[in-house]
């Protein structure tokens, strides 16, 4: 059987080609039907004809004096069967992420692609890497964890190239990306449960040791200042004060972790509890140092933590899980089609010691 291509067909598939590669994005127009004519080394009406297609199916639109446009359209036909996971590199809950998405994805026979941890945090490396992988095909789809990181301007830009993103956990972006899906951890909630937590054993004057966020750009680059905020919302009805200064110093860089926390302990009326950012940073840093003014603090303390990244009866405080396996079931139904991209915001689950 001849399965040689109509000249038109080839005009079809070279420009779909072109739109899922993101060559032409949203508002661009397309070469003159004459430029597309001398390209192929066909006629104009052949031209004409092959572009129909997509014209019809809402990729293209033709409009007098303008040409060609190339429309802004939330579904993308996609060619390949990889789904890539682009998220914050944690040892363990990094690879429970990446084998769930495997055994979801396998009965639908697609698998997973994953971004090397040692450069998840150079944005010019995610850069790269999402281009050499949609260099000649486009993934059926993406999960991103949104942290400040990720390119999303590159993400936006190309919707063609990148179709069905689904963000998790965390959105640190001031605009949605049309089309895009959302599953994210509530952090006014958070700080919610963690006032009620402080306030069942009667504390007063809390301290959040915060991390310096180097390309902080204000409260949407930020999970620790969300959290923040959503504790300062909660404690006053409760009567409980938060440091906030002592936040800041910290978030800024302003003076050390040493510095800060010495002053806040060795003061007339010392913190009586902790909000720390992750619990391997509270069990590394904060306790050990805090050892090192009183042993007593460790054991006087309202300690919580987020991440819930070991075992609670080991690390000896509870903990805010962020529901990693839930989280990813709710993503790839988006990825797969099974539910609507949407927003879908959840509550952290606190796990007690």
């Amino acid at each position: 059987m001849n399965t040689k291509l109509l000249k038109q067909d080839i005009v079809t598939q070279t420009v779909r080609k072109w739109l899922q590669l993101g060559r032409y994005v949203p508002g661009d127009q397309l070469p003159t039907s004459e430029e597309l004519a001398n390209y192929f080394q066909i006629n104009k009406r052949t031209v004409a004809n092959g572009l129909a297609p997509l014209v019809k199916e809402g990729l293209l639109e033709r409009k007098t004096y303008h040409g060609t446009i190339v429309r802004a359209i939330s579904h993308v036909e996609t060619t390949g069967n990889e789904v890539a996971l682009l998220t914050v590199g944690q040892s363990q809950a990094y690879g429970n992420l990446a084998n769930a998405l495997n055994q979801q994805l396998t009965p639908h026979g697609m698998y997973p692609v994953l971004i090397d941890e040692k450069l998840v945090n150079k944005i010019e490396d995610i850069r790269s890497f999402l281009m050499r992988l949609t260099e000649r095909k486009t993934c059926a789809g993406f999960l991103i964890e949104g942290s400040t990181n990720v390119p999303y301007e590159l993400l936006r830009q190309y919707p063609m190239r990148f179709p069905r993103q689904v963000y998790m956990f965390r959105y640190h972006c001031t605009q949605d990306i049309p089309g895009a899906g959302y599953v994210l951890i509530d952090t006014e909630d958070i700080g919610r449960q963690a006032v009620e937590y402080y306030a069942e054993r009667n504390v007063r004057n809390l301290f959040i040791p915060a991390l310096y966020e180097r390309d902080y750009s204000g409260p949407h680059s930020s999970m620790q200042e969300q959290i923040l905020r959503g504790i300062l919302k909660h404690a006053p009805a409760h009567g409980i004060k938060v440091n906030e200064e002592a936040f800041w110093r910290l978030h800024r860089c302003t003076n050390t972790f040493e510095h800060v926390t010495r002053e806040l302990f060795l003061s007339k009326n010392p913190p009586d509890a902790i909000f720390g950012w992750g619990d391997s940073h509270l069990l590394e840093g904060t306790l050990p140092f805090l050892d090192t003014l009183s042993p007593e603090w460790r054991h006087k303390l309202s300690i919580l933590s987020i991440f819930n990244m070991m075992d609670r009866q080991k690390a000896g405080f509870p903990s805010f899980d962020f529901r990693g396996l839930e989280v990813l079931e709710i993503a790839t139904d988006m990825i797969l089609g099974k539910q609507r991209r949407e927003k879908v915001i959840l509550p952290a689950k606190l796990v007690m010691a």
